[in-house]
């Protein structure tokens, strides 16, 4: 009878845990999409769809015929709705770029003149080598089927939409630029007081809320009550403040706006690359932020919650927002601390030191064995085989999970000292949390409470193991769905480059709470989980192969010096099978510098036909040793400027000051102007200038055949290229001269 109780608890328990895993994965996903049959005043992510298939049909980079015909879409579409319209052009220099943008402002006016309006924003403007159907179309989307939407309705505040330009940079702190002027210089701004921005790092998932700007106070709460299923976490606001990223949000962030700053992150191979295409924008994915922004616009229309402490707070699977006041972390670290401390003094003379000291010991040996294994698995397969299997590779994902598992079930041990040794282990990295990270600090505090329950009841308790497993169980459930959600997050946003950091993560909650049985059954379990976990992480290695739906980088760029007449061919990966047919294999590496200044780096490089390709001029004339010239470059993206001759001390670009370095000036002209730039130049003798015009495709007619199908040119965003020379493009180096 004993046995049959014990097997039935250990069921029980099984099913609970399990129910915690199973819930995590079915609720962590975005609503179902409604179709184009919704009612007028809801906004539907099916006729949100036809406006990403209309804006994604080409890449849109800023002053490209793809962006052009982007801002076409969105002014034409605006106009349709009888909205008031705004087409702001921008001219901004900054070290060494000129930026000729356009942004697009729309404003839907509110029936309280007193009330703050809410700006929502997205930039239209993508990478030059993809159709940006999620990053950021989508986002475009939004904001166009919320304004059909509200347009049905009355709404309490003005609302302003803002279509950005130049959010997208080459180089970093080269993007976002749009944002900024309209954050900086718009009148509109001053009456702004949320925003609601919405970006990506994927094509599908659910769409998380990671950032809230200067303050929480307010804005939490809103999201927390505004019925939407909320995918959220102080941490995450916490990770992305440390890193030294930015988005549209930071520029009104910077400007004391706070908000929501929205991104969906799964599928990262597809992000800033030729496969951010409609078909792989997920329609679900969409309709979670529009529910966003529905819920919260609805929510901002009613009486606003009335706050001044900032938050730490999380989502419970999406169903529940959890809110408090931040300094109530300090409190549940300490009061855990205290609790344990008069835990342990209670029951003393019952304690074996040497054993939990090993079980400590043990514990972080553990975690460092598993950060070490998957840390170096990872690794190897980034670098000799391809980030497309470590991005996207489920069976490795699963299988380096399973060796963790593994480990800690063949190398932790059970009893008192080992509960003891784990409270030890949750209590220590809330404190570290808490002082260096501490929106994160509700991971571990809570499960550090729940440890204490479960030291207490088998200390103190004076219950069966069985009662005492089925409690583990249950505090396992809580923490599963509390540690979940942002272990599912953190591996759609970091991918299985970063699992050396879940992993351990991953042993520890299974070392604390899930409830497993000992002696030998534990040694096989271990050694199962060990061995399928490796069959399945070198199977997913083994047998990837390239393919349209991953394919393999490749680098190609074509090069023609109009001063000589000579072409070229050069790359910046190693030589493949495509781009061997115009660069043998070892061909000699060269500098590349007379078309990328201050590129320092070789290349493999070959002689390439002349391309028929247009021309472009620098014409002016020189009036003592001031020297004025019009800039014409219309069939080409973007021009680059520099001094070759080092007699120009002063440069202006339409009137604004140029800076210089190395004693010389460099300009980066972003954009295409309505009006022909000119270039002011005072120099004590002759100008020299060396111009490089780019395209951000390849000749046609340069012998170059077709791409195949399961390779894609190399992204030139600094996330997969920091080299001053980008792949896929055309450059065209022509040097202009106007002696005294």
């Amino acid at each position: 009878m004993k046995d049959i109780r014990e097997k039935a608890v250990l069921s029980a328990a099984f099913i609970i845990v399990l129910a915690g895993v199973v819930m995590t994965f079915a609720l962590h996903r975005p609503p179902k999409a409604l179709g184009e049959n919704a009612p007028p005043a809801k906004a539907s992510a099916a006729r949100a769809m036809k406006h990403v298939k209309a804006l994604a049909s080409r890449s849109r980079p800023t002053g490209s015929p793809g962006h052009e015909r982007g801002f076409t879409y969105i002014v034409s579409q605006i106009a349709s709705m009888g909205v008031a319209l705004e087409t702001k052009e921008l001219f901004h220099v900054e070290d060494g770029k000129a930026y000729y943008l356009r942004n697009i402002i729309a404003v839907l006016k509110g029936t309280d003149t007193n009330a703050k309006a809410v700006c929502l924003a997205a930039h239209y403007d993508s990478v030059p080598f993809g159709p940006g159907a999620a990053d950021d179309a989508a986002g475009c989307a939004v904001l166009l089927e919320t304004m059909r939407a509200l347009k049905q309705q009355a709404v309490t505040r003005d609302v302003v939409f803002l279509f950005a330009d130049g959010e997208e940079g080459y180089n970093p702190g080269s993007g976002t630029k749009g944002a900024m002027l309209f954050a900086e210089s718009h009148p509109l701004m001053s009456n702004i007081g949320f925003i609601l921005n919405f970006d990506c790092r994927g094509s599908r998932g659910p769409v998380y809320m990671y950032e809230t700007g200067p303050t929480n106070a307010s804005v939490i709460p809103i999201l927390a009550s505004s019925g939407v299923r909320s995918f959220t976490s102080s941490l995450m606001a916490s990770i992305y403040g440390s890193m030294p990223l930015g988005s549209d949000f930071t520029r009104f962030a910077n400007k004391g706006v706070s908000g929501w700053n929205f991104a969906f992150t799964d599928r990262l191979q597809h992000y800033h690359t030729a496969r951010d295409t409609p078909e792989n924008l997920s329609i679900d994915t969409l309709t979670h932020s529009l529910d966003y922004t529905a819920g919260i616009l609805a929510r901002l229309n009613a009486s606003l919650p009335r706050t001044s402490a900032e938050l730490h707070y999380f989502d419970i699977a999406g169903l529940v927002v959890v809110h408090y006041p931040s300094f109530i972390s300090p409190l549940l670290t300490v009061g855990g601390w205290i609790a344990l401390a008069f835990l342990v003094f209670l029951c003393r003379k019952r304690l074996d030191r040497k054993a939990i000291v090993a079980s400590f010991a043990g514990s972080i040996g553990v975690f460092a064995v598993i950060t070490g294994i998957t840390l170096g698995i990872t690794a190897v397969l980034y670098l000799f085989r391809s980030f497309y299997l470590v991005y996207s590779s489920v069976p490795i994902a699963t299988g380096l999970y399973m060796i963790a598992f593994g480990i800690y079930l063949r190398f932790s041990k059970s009893g008192t000292a080992s509960v003891l040794a784990f409270s030890l282990v949750w209590g220590v990295l809330s404190v570290v949390f808490l002082f260096f990270m501490p929106g994160g600090n509700y991971l571990f505090v809570w499960p550090f409470l729940g440890s204490l329950i479960l030291f207490a009841v088998d200390t103190f308790g004076n219950v069966q193991r069985i009662v005492s497993v089925l409690v583990r169980a249950i505090i396992a459930f809580a923490v599963i769905l509390l540690w979940g959600g942002i272990l599912l997050a953190l591996h759609e946003t970091l991918t299985c480059i970063f699992v050396f950091l879940t992993a351990g993560v991953f042993a520890i909650i299974c070392g604390s709470f899930v409830p497993f049985i000992g002696g030998r059954q534990r040694g096989f379990a271990a050694m199962i989980s060990i061995v399928l976990g490796a069959l399945l992480a070198a199977g997913g290695t083994v047998f990837f192969r390239f393919s349209p739906e991953e394919p393999y980088f490749t680098s190609l760029v074509y090069t023609l010096d109009r001063d000589t007449g000579n072409a070229a061919w050069y790359s910046a990966l190693t030589s493949d099978a495509w781009t061997s047919r115009v660069i043998p294999p070892g061909s000699a590496a060269k500098r590349v510098d007379a078309f990328v200044p201050y590129e320092k780096g070789v290349y493999p490089s070959a002689k390439a036909p002349v391309a028929a390709l247009p021309e472009y001029s620098l014409s002016g004339a020189r009036t003592g040793d001031v020297t004025r010239m019009t800039i014409r470059y219309r069939d080409y993206d973007y021009i680059v400027l520099t001094d070759d001759g080092g007699t120009i001390t002063e440069a202006f670009l339409d009137g604004r000051r140029l800076p210089f370095r190395d004693g010389k000036f460099i300009l980066r002209m972003i954009g295409r102007p309505r009006v022909e730039p000119v270039l002011t130049v005072r120099a004590a003798g002759a100008v020299r200038l060396r111009a490089i015009a780019h395209r951000y495709t390849l000749p046609e007619n340069a012998g170059l055949s077709p791409m195949p199908a399961d390779m894609m040119m190399l992204c030139n965003t600094p996330d997969f290229n920091k080299r001053l020379l980008k792949s896929g493009e055309t450059m065209v180096k022509k040097t202009f001269v106007c002696a005294p």
